[in-house]
């Protein structure tokens, strides 16, 4: 939520209830019968993501045709931080209903209803449908004057043959040959590991970290965890 307080009252409140920790659920229920409080009815597109799912549901939202909030509404403009990056680059690729971010590459992929991120380079057989792919913070120096072979075993980016389903791949993310990361549109399978995991799932939705290096070969699949 957005709120908008004066700031003796705010202070004072905080001193007064140091035990909580959400407005909605602990300071106004506890004021509304001692302070002046007001509400605004607003009837916009607003979306609450504070959850991994809510994330993700907003996120491929985005994705539709007409989506309730569009990046493309010239009278409110998005603008986004200027970076410089080439135009992505496709080669026989499928592609459909997704974003490519900038400085993006993909060889003989199939795309569906994803969110390609920042210099994501996907190589070929690979198939990504319904995730959000966060992409990288730097290509490796001078990765693209190297020969293809050198290139696949750079340790950089996702290697053939992935499959990505219903999952959120988190920056600086490497993939291994033929690995398959699949979440399941079951609500009720959470997996939440330690922090330092090669993975969680919530709420059927696969969350891959920041900087993990999944081997080849490796099998993440929500439904083995009903």
């Amino acid at each position: 939520g957005v709120y908008l307080f004066d700031k003796k009252v705010l202070l004072g409140l905080l001193a007064e209830y140091p035990q909580e920790h959400d407005f909605g659920k602990g300071i106004f229920p506890k004021t509304i019968g001692t302070h002046r409080i007001q509400r605004y009815a607003y009837e916009g597109y607003w979306e609450d993501i504070g959850t991994i799912k809510s994330y993700f549901d907003a996120s491929m939202g985005l994705l539709d045709e007409r989506p309730a909030f569009s990046f493309y509404d010239f009278e409110m403009p998005v603008y986004t931080h200027h970076r410089n990056l080439p135009a992505p680059k496709v080669f026989d690729s499928g592609i459909d209903a997704s974003l490519i971010c900038d400085g993006s590459v993909l060889r003989g992929a199939k795309v569906r209803r994803s969110i390609v991120g920042l210099r994501t380079y996907i190589r070929p057989g690979t198939e990504v449908n319904q995730a959000i792919i966060m992409g990288n913070d730097y290509y490796p120096d001078g990765f693209f004057s190297l020969p293809a072979e050198r290139q696949e075993n750079s340790g950089f980016g996702w290697k053939a043959g992935v499959t990505v389903e219903r999952a959120i791949i988190d920056k600086n993310v490497v993939i291994g040959a033929n690995s398959v990361v699949r979440g399941s549109v079951d609500t009720n399978i959470t997996v939440q590991n330690e922090e330092t995991a090669k993975f969680h799932i919530i709420n059927g939705i696969v969350v891959i970290p920041r900087g993990t290096v999944l081997p080849d070969n490796t099998v993440i699949d929500a439904e083995t965890f009903k």
